[in-house]
């Protein structure tokens, strides 16, 4: 297999970011992995869900900026089916909050997750 991505400009993937309803950022089963690209998408997507490892910095940052709603952190000692139903459940609840989302005006992730905690 081969692949050979097209790539976009950054501003391109800022207004797609913005105009999704949400974003998924999937990291490593290591610790000392960051998911770069979570930034970006705390910065402009109205919401994020992420799986990565529970000690990574990006799980840190998710954490920090109150944006791990629709997170699901990785450690060795959860069972894989724990971690499924994790998964499972937060999936759901991120395929639920779709249509509420939708409903509101477009704004950044902080400022919606503010919203939704007024």
């Amino acid at each position: 297999m081969r692949e050979l991505p097209e790539r976009i400009s950054f501003l391109e993937v800022q207004q797609i970011l913005r105009h999704s309803s949400g974003a998924l950022v999937i990291g490593s089963i290591e610790p000392h992995y960051s998911a770069s690209k979570v930034f970006q998408c705390l910065i402009t997507s109205p919401r994020v869900f992420g799986f990565f490892h529970e000690a990574s910095e990006a799980s840190i940052i998710l954490h920090d900026c109150d944006a791990s709603d629709f997170y699901v952190g990785y450690h060795p000692s959860h069972s894989e089916k724990e971690t499924l139903a994790k998964l499972e459940d937060k999936i759901e609840r991120f395929h639920g909050s779709k249509a509420a989302l939708e409903s509101q005006p477009r704004c950044s992730g902080r400022t919606h997750r503010a919203k939704q905690r007024q």
